[in-house]
């Protein structure tokens, strides 16, 4: 047999294994010329084996796709440093995809992870060249976050030797190397395999195809604020592939705390966005959050966007209108499906400049927009003929009626009010263009409950778990956060629909053995459902102000059911599902958020982690 493999430092023949015999399926012995290397990346606790399939071809459903040969059928996990696989007698090909499954047994049947990796180059010519590329394969453990390939320690050193005017100076270093404040060269990315923009609250989408797109944010430092930098680029993950692309899109402004939803297919709509914000953190005794309005409301100067952009990440086109009236920050931002077809909601919002005058009027607004984004490169927008029952910004929404394709027909909104005397919830009829009232039953809960910075996940039908609400409204009016108290626990909120009523009941979640020091309480945390039902509450700062390096994991009635470690606490962070029936399909990505240093200062990230549910 030609084919030879190299594992750590043993040199083994396929099918020279003692577990090979259990091999099942029957492969044909590759041929050709050409020789690739592969390595996993970082240590895996709890591998002890690994089989490694080879596909010739991408591969979008590995559920109904054999592979073309398996070179590695059972064998022992070498560990880090030795996990490296030499193949030989490769036939030449620009498009295979290697998919290695990680186990906890000899017998290579509990299957705890995987790693996947396509696109991978066969070069022919001489297989035994001394010198032959790797190519990193990223694993993913089953039930936890792994982090994204992260840059070697070595290679960090290696790169601060080298002294430098420009980035130019650092690229022998790597390519993504930098030139830092110091004139010495930087490496913190391993670009495509890792994140490459740093961001704070930024957004994420799901597009049609599978892939997640991770835009906008605040990147850069400026003064005391923090900036987005225009034209900063969109980075899409490619599940198929198992690594990112870099798309610059024609982003007229740039974005942080904007609302985006997804429009189905290639495209998404983001609403508003800051592009100056403070967000200050001396973590376990104040945070201090405003959105700089200086030069508000002249939308030249202004800060705050005031447009609808619809970026098509699928065909790179871009377009954007001006929405009229005044300019409002964080407002409630839906796709709605109504009578004339689909179209984007836009309720409410903070008014820009944003007062921070003692006893000054609330700045919340109630009015409604309606945007039809069906025709590319045309966006146009009318006002709703209904205004929402109570002012609101940055309040939770979910979806009470939906049609097939899960566009809302009728929309929770829940929280973002400025005080108890308006009401707590409301929803919106898309079908009527109508706000109707929703009841709160008893038990009534304990108030204030002004729930600012929810989420809403399904959990049920008309029933929800609200997560990372606070009675504070960062952002907004009251910019300074000091206490515990302004953090509300995880909620469950059941609906009931009647002819002619809503009516809301909201119970606490019993966090039991997994209340841990937080109870749940989080605050900039992001949120997400998995496939299952189940969902995961991921990071943010808990009730005593500090970063959190652990999400909460929910089952599908929302019940806390594990604790799942990060790799570093983030605030204010994305998550969004890996679409398609790929290897990756339903695993979560986490990009972005602020995590601190070893100092306590802020500084957004690039490191993204993932987490795979379970075979």
């Amino acid at each position: 047999m030609k084919n030879s493999l190299l594992l750590g430092a043993l040199i083994f023949v396929t099918c020279a294994l003692a577990s090979c015999a259990a091999q099942t399926a029957t492969f044909e012995e590759p041929t050709g010329t050409g020789t690739a290397q592969f390595a996993l990346t970082g240590a895996l606790p709890g591998v002890t084996h690994i089989t490694l399939s080879i596909y010739d071809g991408a591969v979008s459903d590995t559920s109904s796709t054999s592979p073309t040969f398996q070179p590695i059928a059972c064998a022992p996990y070498a560990g880090s440093g030795g996990n490296r696989v030499k193949l030989q007698y490769l036939k030449a090909s620009s498009n295979y995809t290697l998919y290695v499954e990680l186990f906890g047994d000899d017998k290579c049947q509990k299957r705890v992870g995987f790693g996947w990796r396509g696109n991978v180059e066969v070069s022919g010519g001489n297989d035994l060249a001394d010198v032959i590329p790797t190519y990193y394969v990223q694993p993913y453990l089953f039930g936890q976050f792994t982090g994204l390939a992260p840059v070697p320690q070595t290679l960090k050193d290696s790169a601060k030797l080298l002294s430098c005017i420009n980035d130019v100076d650092c690229k022998s270093a790597h390519a993504n190397g930098s030139c830092g404040k110091d004139n010495k060269c930087v490496v913190d990315n391993l670009f495509p395999l890792d994140g490459g923009v740093r961001r704070g609250f930024a957004n994420s989408a799901t597009l049609a195809d599978g892939s997640v797109a991770i835009f906008g944010g605040l990147t850069a430092p400026s003064d005391a604020n923090w900036a987005a930098v225009k034209l900063s680029p969109a980075e899409l993950f490619d599940p198929l592939l198992g690594y990112f692309h870099s798309i610059t899109e024609n982003a007229y402004t740039p974005v942080g705390l904007a609302a985006a939803v997804t429009d189905g297919a290639g495209a998404v709509a983001i609403v508003g966005g800051s592009t100056d914000s403070g967000f200050t953190l001396d973590a376990g005794k104040t945070l201090k959050t405003t959105i700089d309005a200086t030069g508000c409301p002249t939308l030249a100067t202004c800060p705050v966007s005031k447009l609808v952009q619809r970026w098509d990440f699928t065909t790179q086109t871009y377009a954007y209108v001006p929405l009229s009236g005044s300019l409002t920050a964080l407002p409630i931002v839906s796709r709605v499906h109504a009578k004339t077809g689909d179209l984007l909601l836009i309720a409410g919002g903070v008014a820009v400049p944003i007062s921070k005058a003692t006893g000054a009027t609330d700045g919340r607004q109630a009015g409604a927009t309606l945007c039809d984004l069906t025709q590319k490169g045309i966006i146009t927008c009318t006002a709703s003929k209904n205004s929402m029952l109570a002012s609101r910004a940055n309040a939770a929404t979910a979806c009470l009626a939906s049609t097939a394709d899960g566009t809302c027909t009728k929309l929770l909104i829940l929280g973002g009010r400025k005080s108890e005397g308006t009401p707590l919830a409301e929803a919106y009829n898309a079908e009527t263009d109508a706000f109707v009232p929703v009841t709160i039953a008893p038990p009534i809960p304990t108030a204030p409950f002004l729930l600012h910075g929810g989420q809403l996940l399904k959990i049920g039908d008309g029933k929800f778990l609200l997560v990372g609400a606070s009675n504070q409204a960062n952002f907004i009016e009251d910019d300074v956060l000091t206490g515990s108290a302004q953090l509300q626990p995880p909620m469950i909120v059941a609906v009931t629909q009647g002819q002619s009523s809503l009516t809301m009941q909201m119970v606490p979640v019993p966090m039991g053995a997994f209340a841990g020091g937080d109870g749940g309480k989080r605050l900039f945390a992001t949120a997400v459902t998995l496939r299952d039902g189940s969902s995961l509450l991921i990071g943010g700062l808990d009730s005593a102000l500090q970063p959190v390096a652990d999400a909460l994991v929910f089952d599908a009635n929302g019940q806390p059911v594990a604790r799942a470690a990060l790799a570093s606490s983030r605030i204010g962070g994305t998550a969004s599902l890996v679409g398609g029936k790929n290897a990756l399909g339903g695993c979560v990505l986490l990009a972005g958020g602020f995590t601190t240093d070893a100092a306590g200062a802020l500084t957004p990230q690039n490191h993204i982690e993932a987490f795979c549910p379970g075979p």
